[in-house]
């Protein structure tokens, strides 16, 4: 079911995709944006990151920073960081990926608010 899941994000089935999600979620995590990994993944043909990216504890295996090669497709960037959670000052690891070209720094402002 795990294949499943994966293989149906790639082959743009985000319905299903985002249902088996859920039902392998056993915790609060919250994730946004796996639809658009595997977009870029695919078109990059890069199926290596999305093998890491699958990787149990994934996020919590790579250190706090700003990543742009390594696991990192080329032309892509990641950046991890912790963050507190407004709610309820829970400290979490943030990750955030996207093109170089996307604009982090007005993705990180709207978060901050």
């Amino acid at each position: 079911m795990r294949e499943l899941k994966d293989i149906a994000a790639q082959v743009g089935l985000y319905e299903l995709h985002d249902k088996l999600s859920a039902i392998f979620s056993q915790s609060s995590l919250l994730r946004e944006g796996d639809k658009s990994m595997y977009a870029i993944a695919h078109e990059l043909q890069n199926d290596a990151f999305i093998h890491t990216f699958r990787m149990l504890h994934f996020v919590k295996s790579i250190d706090d920073g700003l990543y742009f090669d390594g696991f990192v497709p080329k032309g892509c960037m990641a950046v991890k960081q912790k963050a507190k959670l407004s709610d309820n000052d829970t400290v979490v690891d943030l990750f955030c990926f996207g093109r170089i070209e996307s604009n982090f720094e007005d993705f990180f402002n709207q978060v901050k608010e």
